[in-house]
């Protein structure tokens, strides 16, 4: 066989894995096009239904019902052609297609992938599938082959099939048992790629219809705004015909009533002033009923956050006496938190002096605002005239201010989430620190096995030692039960030779010899047995501190809770369990951050807008406001400073802990050192 030769399967698995990527591809092209082609029917709707709504205003209102039919008929008749067109018979129904837009479903829809698809097809049926190599022994094999069909096949049987002719190497079935193989890897990851496209385009999808609706809302604002200003034009138009209609009656009655004319007009004009009188009463009646309110209001709150700074004032001197009796046996960190608290206090102490200077502030306040009311009666005729133009340019004002906010609300968006990123990677890197806590926890542990057993082995070690000198014991009672023998001996042997004398000693100097054995033997027990002492002693504190380091823990896990309860309702209790701590900690910490960011957003809201009391007294009022978002400024500083004192005091928890595995670590190596 010719090494030339490629598998059908292989050509056929090859061309499938092309031709869905293509596909793919077309796909991707395909799905932009009915985006762009679906923004463009939208904005032609949005154009058709402004310029509806104008036509409709502009046309008589009395239709006919008959009318009304016909062009409903009409509507109607007029996408029936458009629906007809053929849809694609493989091409998936994309998010943007289901939203009903006439226009859009009368788009007409590429027909790439389809003729791409048929590629494809065509080329997989016209690939030539060769037929198997003949084999050399047809005269020896009469029996005839039966016909296998494409369907039927797989690899394993494939494979199988080639496997069992002994003509092939093993190296070409290897080769396209790889070749499957690579060619199913590029399978799965030409799926997986197409559901990601498809995760992708879902988002896309819920991305275009959250801009849609922000679309829809701000295309209703600007309808209720055109709305208004037509309904203020036709409030003009109806104005100037009724004052034309008057200048015509007037003009037919001067004729008849020539000598009662000026008495009408000062009596016209008289009553004209009369009512202009009454309604500026009735608009400073109103105004000053605003004022009122909103002096009460201003004051209710002023007492509020008064009696609010002087509990917290309270709390603050009480926590400060508390933690002036915790900071003798603390060190140097426990000085500064002091420092921070005592800066606290003086700045609530300036905030209240602060808000004492703003009460007396909106005391002469009251007084500017009874002198202002006297200088809107005088200011109102002349503002009458301003008006028509003014309308114009608050309407644009209040436009530009919308846009500033929506600016600053992306803004402050952002920030937001640069503030979340950070906060998860802070809480990755404190998982780390805690995953090697446990690591070295368990290195300590392992240590600590290693030295009972050394310490085991030890004790086997003197119990042998103690048995030896048990039977050396032994031994030397045993010599004193020889000796009145020898002593008979000795006499013994006096009478018969005299240099038997010398034999005596040597007794005695085996003896001493046995006796300084033993009293090395006890002295060497002695030793070992201090050296037990030692090691048992170690061993106790070591265990001590083992024990006492997750009271530690706990002690400063409760600290932390009692200064996060200040800033945060929700108390922890179970101080024991550190995953709940950790998650208590990190929602604690995110909830001081939604409230000083709905803190910071509030005074910024209540700046955009402003309620038609308020518009009034612009140059006054804005003292008050500046003092009140200079004590939320302060308020938000204080937190973030309490935030920094705890972030602060959980990095020195972290340098105790490692100062004491470092130590524990070096008695450790000394205990190992001692023992070698």
């Amino acid at each position: 066989m010719d090494s030339s030769f490629v598998d059908p399967s292989t050509a056929l698995g090859i061309l499938g894995g092309v031709g869905v990527f293509v596909f793919a591809i077309y796909y991707m092209i395909f799905m932009n096009r009915q985006e762009d082609n679906f923004d463009k029917a939208y904005n032609r709707d949005a154009l058709a239904l402004l310029t509806d709504n104008n036509e409709k205003k502009k046309q008589p209102k009395n239709k006919t019902k008959k009318q009304q039919q016909t062009g409903k008929k009409a509507q109607d008749a007029a996408p029936a052609p458009a629906s007809a067109a053929p849809a694609a018979p493989n091409a998936p129904t994309p998010t943007a297609q289901q939203q009903p837009s006439p226009k859009a479903s009368a788009a007409p829809i590429p027909e790439k992938p389809e003729i791409q698809v048929q590629k494809v097809e065509s080329t997989q049926a016209s690939a030539p599938i060769p037929a198997p190599a003949a084999p050399t022994t047809q005269k020896s094999s009469p029996k005839e082959r039966k016909s296998v069909n494409l369907k039927d096949l797989d690899q394993k049987k494939v494979l199988n099939k080639l496997s069992g002719l002994p003509e092939l190497d093993e190296a070409y079935i290897q080769f396209l048992a790889g070749a499957f193989r690579d060619s199913d890897a590029q399978k799965n990851n030409l799926s997986l790629e197409v559901k990601a496209l498809n995760k992708k385009m879902t988002e896309s999808a819920v991305k275009i219809e959250k801009l849609n609706k922000e679309k829809m809302a701000v295309e209703q604002r600007e309808k209720h705004e055109q709305a208004q200003r037509q309904q203020l034009l036709q409030k003009v138009a109806q104005n100037q015909a009724h004052e034309s209609e008057l200048a015509r009656q007037i003009q037919g009655i001067e004729g008849k009533l020539r000598v009662k004319e000026q008495e009408l007009v000062a009596a016209g004009k008289a009553v004209k002033n009369n009512e202009e009188h009454e309604k500026e009463l009735k608009l400073l009646r109103s105004t000053n009923s605003s004022f009122s309110t909103e002096l009460k209001t201003i004051r209710k709150e002023h007492e509020a956050q008064l009696q609010k700074k002087q509990e917290e004032w309270k709390k603050l001197h009480e926590q400060l006496e508390q933690e002036k009796e915790k900071l003798i046996s603390e060190k140097e960190h426990a000085k500064q938190t002091h420092l921070k608290l005592a800066a606290a206090v003086e700045n609530v102490e300036a905030e209240l002096e602060k808000q004492g200077k703003e009460w007396i502030q909106l005391s002469t306040h009251n007084q500017t605002l009874k002198q202002h009311n006297l200088e809107l009666e005088a200011a109102l005729s002349v503002a009458k005239a301003r008006d028509q133009d003014g309308e114009a340019q608050k309407w644009t004002m209040e436009k530009a201010q919308m846009i500033e906010n929506y600016t600053r609300l992306e803004a402050l968006i952002g920030e937001l989430n640069r503030d979340i990123s950070e906060f998860h990677e802070y809480k990755k890197q404190q998982e780390v620190i805690v995953n090697e806590l446990n690591h070295r926890e368990k290195a300590h542990l392992d240590t600590i096995e290693q030295l009972r057993e050394q310490i085991s082995i030890e004790k086997s070690k003197l119990a042998e030692l103690q048995v030896v000198l048990d039977a050396e014991k032994s031994k030397i009672v045993e010599i004193p039960l020889n000796q009145p023998l020898v002593v008979e001996e000795v006499i013994e042997l006096k009478k018969t030779n005299a240099n038997l004398a010398a034999a005596a000693p040597s007794t005695s100097s085996g003896a001493s010899k046995e006796d300084e054995e033993t009293e090395k033997l006890k002295a060497e027990n002695a030793q070992l047995h201090e050296k037990n002492e030692e090691l048992r002693r170690r061993n106790m504190t070591i265990l001590e501190k083992t024990e006492a380091e997750p009271g530690l823990v706990i002690c400063e896990r409760k600290r932390v809770a009692e200064e996060m309860g200040k800033l945060v309702k929700k108390q922890f209790k179970t101080f024991d369990d550190q995953s709940r701590y950790y998650e208590w900690l990190n929602e604690s910490v995110s909830g001081i951050k939604k409230d000083l960011d709905s803190k910071a957003s509030a005074p910024a809201a209540s700046v955009v807008a402003p309620t038609k009391a308020q518009k009034a007294p612009k140059c006054t009022a804005a003292a008050p406001a500046a003092s009140t978002a200079a004590a939320r400024s302060t308020n938000e500083g204080e937190c973030w400073k309490a935030l920094k004192a705890m972030k602060d005091h959980l990095e020195l928890i972290d340098q105790l802990n490692d100062e004491q595995e470092r130590r524990h670590q070096e008695e450790l190596d000394a205990l190992r050192a001692q023992l070698a």
